[in-house]
């Protein structure tokens, strides 16, 4: 028997995009991740070259700050993401 794929919605904004959450958040940063998966979306633990988003919250360091803006990376707050995906 093969394992389930995991639920993912066809319209996401989200859906195929790569996300890191960074900082302190205000919900669960594994809610966060494991919505955004939900949503189709990839999760990172580091900036890399192929993230799109850099989702911060309080107290980020400059580390992920630095490669995100070296690499491209759009950066969101934690409520500009939450309007993303509704």
């Amino acid at each position: 028997m093969e394992p389930l794929e995991p639920l993912t919605v066809q319209g996401s904004s989200i859906r195929g995009l790569n996300h890191v959450f960074t900082g302190k958040m205000q919900q669960n940063r594994n809610a966060m991740s494991a919505k955004a998966e939900s949503l189709g979306a990839n999760v990172q633990n580091g900036v890399s070259g192929t993230t799109d988003y850099l989702v911060i919250g309080e107290n980020v360091g400059a580390t992920k700050l630095n490669a995100a803006k070296a690499k491209g990376t759009k950066v969101i707050t934690e409520a500009e993401y939450e309007q993303m995906i509704g």
